[in-house]
């Protein structure tokens, strides 16, 4: 997910992001291959995202502090933005 939401999504990028997050928590970094790196990605089936992804999102909710909140409330945002043509000319 990082990878798709970082401009720039170059594979090489998403595997130096990783290797600084190992690093950061104290493990040892893995290879700067991205063979292995894009083998793995191929192998995430499309519902374990669909199931990732609402996860990730609620964690990182929940870690939100009050004070980086709008008046200390959490902010949804959602598009129902609809266009509508007629099918006939306007006179």
């Amino acid at each position: 997910m990082a990878q798709v939401l970082d401009p720039d999504k170059s594979l090489s990028n998403a595997v130096k992001r990783i290797i600084a997050w190992i690093a950061a928590a104290g493990g040892d970094a893995p290879s700067p291959d991205t063979g292995a790196y894009s083998k793995a990605r191929n192998k995430f089936s499309e519902r374990v995202l669909r199931c990732l992804v609402p996860e990730t999102a609620e964690s990182l909710e929940r870690t939100v502090p009050i004070a980086q909140q709008w008046c200390g409330r959490r902010v949804r945002v959602q598009d129902g933005t609809t266009l509508l043509m007629s099918d006939t000319a306007f006179r």
